[in-house]
């Protein structure tokens, strides 16, 4: 049971019901704590809130300290603690940096740091060019890691502003780690320096291996046996703030250990995040294979149908990714934004495709080559968000036990781009039903516990008529929901051979269906017909377990008339 400390009690009753509490409140500033005497009797009129005004602590500082202490505070705060306490906690995980001689940076508050992207935010909302806004942002963010970033994201959406606005700084974001270049991935610093020695001693100079890189910041660097190479210098060619961009950064430089976390991670066969980044490439090369169809003008249509596949990888990030970062970790920030970046890049990408398939001259349609390039563009930006922000940060915070879950899920989405993905050697897979205890009153299953009134209920709210006979053909089970039933099942029914339902001219189709749901010829049989002037489908059902043996036939009465009005509508 946690610790709970109330504090409207006083002094003396929190410290003789928690004595640890003496020596927290000591190091807070409440000095006279350790005093008996004064304990004794001022204690017992003074709670820890007159104690904190008399001795100028401030009430924030002690909340964090009870709360990191393990105490639990109960009774609710004031909306403006609350607030401060937040935002020190926030200001608190934020990674201290250091230049390359060891020495701390000196970090712009959080306060500050959060304003200046909300200003970003709302300059590129007023219609302000994307350049001018990225060269003010290279200027204050240039030393940022991914959790920072994040946190940053997250701060303003905390303070209101729309998640649709962060979203629209979130290519600057992924701007930071771009080189110039639509082929690359990442413009590195070797490569960089590369460039500059060529530029020194000529186009065909065969350039070694570099020996030592330092982060970027304006030094120059050994570089194997020839001299040194000025590393701002190289990088003014080959960094970039995204395609095009007039403005040079340097790449990004982490000190939370989440790229190295990633990168080890990614090399073990078959773990989620191997997977995601084999479907990252897979992604990438579909997409340059639609730039090459665009540039040329052929087979534009089956490429852009092939990178629209991506759409995949980003429902399983939205089912497998953002809720855990969202929920079990607070990153409701960076949740967020992605997450509507993938809708907004899935949704143009069909557009775009179905528009295609209603005019014939949509490869000289100026504004339908734009919209693609723009969304081609946006969709590789996304790749480097993923392996720069969101992977690293999934890396940093997951625990095993939540790459195992997200392992097994993986099997209810089809491969993007990719083969067949085996299931990861530490994951369980889904269980066999066989293998659960049951207790009295509910059903445990492999994908949650219904108590037997829910699921009774839940049955009879399906909006059809469900019957399941078992493997000897005898009625099992209907269901019973309060609307008039097409076709009339008696419970005297139930334990008899289903063949004693059917009319004698239906018996013989009914034999045929089930002879071969057990054979395995079939698994599943559609039956049209009408009732009232309604169109009915009867749909019958091999109904199989795990091990894929046949249990049973189950069969479902449909009314269909709703869908007929529908595309009446229509």
């Amino acid at each position: 049971m946690g610790k709970k400390i109330n504090l409207k009690k006083s002094v003396y009753e929190l410290c003789n019901e928690y004595p640890e509490l003496i020596d927290i409140m000591l190091e807070l500033g409440f000095t006279e704590v350790t005093k008996p005497g004064i304990l004794n009797t001022m204690g017992k009129v003074m709670t820890i809130p007159k104690g904190a005004i008399m001795k100028k602590i401030d009430m924030v500082d002690v909340v964090l300290a009870l709360k990191n202490n393990g105490f639990e505070l109960e009774g609710k705060m004031p909306s403006f603690v609350q607030k401060r306490i937040a935002k020190k906690m926030l200001e608190s995980q934020l990674p201290k940096r250091k230049d390359a001689n060891g020495n701390e940076i000196k970090e712009l508050k959080l306060d500050e740091r959060t304003l200046k992207i909300k200003s970003y935010v709302e300059r590129l909302s007023k219609g302000e060019d994307i350049e001018s806004v990225r060269k003010d942002f290279v200027e204050n963010f240039t030393d940022v890691d991914a959790a920072e970033i994040a946190k940053a994201e997250q701060a303003i959406i905390a303070g209101g502003t729309p998640v649709a606005e962060v979203q629209k700084l979130c290519d600057v974001h992924s701007a930071l780690f771009h080189g110039v270049t639509r082929e690359e991935k990442i413009a590195n610093a070797e490569k960089a320096v590369e460039e500059s020695l060529k530029r020194q001693r000529g186009e065909k100079a065969e350039v070694k291996t570099a020996q030592t890189l330092v982060a970027p910041n304006g030094n120059s660097i050994s570089y194997g046996s020839i001299g040194k190479v000025d590393v701002k210098e190289a990088m003014s060619e080959s960094f970039g703030m995204g395609i095009g961009s007039k403005f040079k950064a340097a790449p990004v430089k982490r000190q939370d250990g989440a790229d190295n976390i990633y990168a080890q991670l990614r090399k073990i066969e078959n773990h989620p995040l191997n997977t995601f980044a084999l479907e990252n490439e897979a992604i990438s090369d579909a997409l340059k294979e639609l730039r090459i169809a665009m540039d040329t003008k052929e087979n534009v249509m089956p490429a852009l149908k092939k990178a629209r596949e991506a759409s995949i990888h980003y429902a399983e990030k939205g089912d497998l990714l953002y809720p855990i970062l969202n929920v079990k970790y607070g990153f409701s920030g960076p949740a967020n934004v992605m997450w509507g970046v993938d809708d907004e890049i899935r949704d143009e990408m069909k557009s775009i495709y179905n528009s295609a398939l209603e005019d014939e001259g949509f490869l000289t349609n100026e504004l339908w080559n734009e919209r693609l390039d723009a969304v081609v563009t946006r969709a590789e930006e996304m790749i480097y968000k993923e392996e720069n922000i969101l992977f690293p940060l999934c890396a940093k915070n997951f625990t095993e036990e939540d790459w195992c879950d997200i392992a097994r899920d993986f099997a209810d989405y089809k491969p993007c781009l990719i083969g067949n993905r085996p299931l990861w050697e530490k994951a369980i897979p889904k269980g066999n039903v066989k293998n659960y205890s049951q207790e009295a009153g509910s059903a445990n299953l492999p994908s949650g516990r219904l108590t037997i009134e829910q699921l009774d209920a839940m049955l009879n709210t399906i909006p059809m008529e469900l019957t399941f006979v078992d493997s000897d053909n005898v009625n099992r089970y209907f269901n019973d929901g309060e609307d008039v039933k097409l076709f009339k099942r008696p419970l005297s029914a139930l334990g008899r051979e289903v063949f004693s339902c059917h009319p004698p001219k239906i018996e013989p189709m009914v034999r045929m269906i089930l002879e071969d749901f057990k054979e395995g010829r079939r698994d599943c049989v559609d039956v049209w017909t009408s009732r009232d002037d309604e169109p009915v489908l009867i749909k019958y059902m091999a109904v199989r377990d795990k091990d894929k043996n046949y249990i049973g036939t189950l069969e479902c009465v449909q009314p269909m008339g709703f869908a007929k009005k529908h595309f009446k509508r229509g």
